[in-house]
């Protein structure tokens, strides 16, 4: 289950699309949360409540995303 986006591990500079812990357990600890990106997704078992501001926040994470690799490049 997706918790946050733009993720940023300091042990090892990289940057994340998203940070995610297990479902139904939801969050029980940093050390129980899972960075990835989206090329690591196989499926989508559901979308929750998608707003046109979540949408708008979505659209911004990925404009960060991208412009911060590209300063890592």
């Amino acid at each position: 289950m997706i918790i946050g986006y733009c993720q940023y591990e300091l042990d090892s500079s990289e940057l994340w699309d998203y940070a995610g812990c297990l479902y139904p357990e939801g969050y029980l600890g940093s050390d129980k949360t899972f960075l990835f990106n989206s090329n690591q997704i196989k499926e989508i078992s559901f979308l929750g409540m998608e707003t046109e501001e979540q949408q708008e926040f979505a659209d911004y994470a990925n404009k960060i995303l991208k412009d911060e690799r590209d300063k890592i490049k």
